[in-house]
């Protein structure tokens, strides 16, 4: 996995806005922040008034790791350029879709996206074996044995009656 930096510890540097792109994986994971939000309105305001207080996590190849609101904020301001932290990753990194989900961890989150949160730090295997796993204990009986299933007699439907 990629190695993780705290934020300040990183070297911040200022690159052009148009040079970093928002991930698509961000979208699919969390609700993607739109330019009409008011809560966004207000970031730009105070990113004119004050400018951008923290920087923007991206990767080698300028994909947002954490900060798709204070871009989406920064473009809404007109600002030309944006403090960044790089972590030595790309987008295309296995780890990538992980490290997003860590750098976002202090954002408040709607149910579905704390849903999807989890299905990207899962892998299919884990998913496939905590399933397999969880379908053994529910076979066991109280002593913790295997159960099988005796059916003892024949059982058939009821005729409809006319009532129902």
């Amino acid at each position: 996995m990629a190695r993780i930096r705290k934020q300040s510890s990183g070297q911040v540097r200022k690159v052009p806005l148009a040079s970093i792109r928002p991930s698509p994986v961000n979208d699919s994971v969390y609700r993607p922040p739109a330019a009409d939000d008011p809560d966004i309105q207000e970031m730009a305001r105070s990113m004119r008034e004050h400018g951008v207080l923290q920087a923007i996590t991206i990767t080698r190849d300028g994909f947002i790791l954490s900060g798709h609101r204070r871009y989406c904020a920064a473009t809404v301001a007109g600002l030309e350029t944006v403090p960044v932290i790089e972590e030595p990753i790309t987008r295309d990194d296995p780890a990538f879709p992980k490290l997003l989900v860590m750098h976002n961890q202090q954002r408040q989150k709607t149910i579905a996206e704390l849903l999807a949160e989890q299905v990207v730090q899962r892998s299919g295997e884990d998913a496939h074996r905590e399933l397999l796993q969880h379908r053994v204990q529910r076979s066991r009986n109280a002593s913790g044995r295997a159960c099988a299933l005796v059916v003892d007699r024949k059982r058939s439907r009821s005729e409809i009656s006319p009532a129902k």
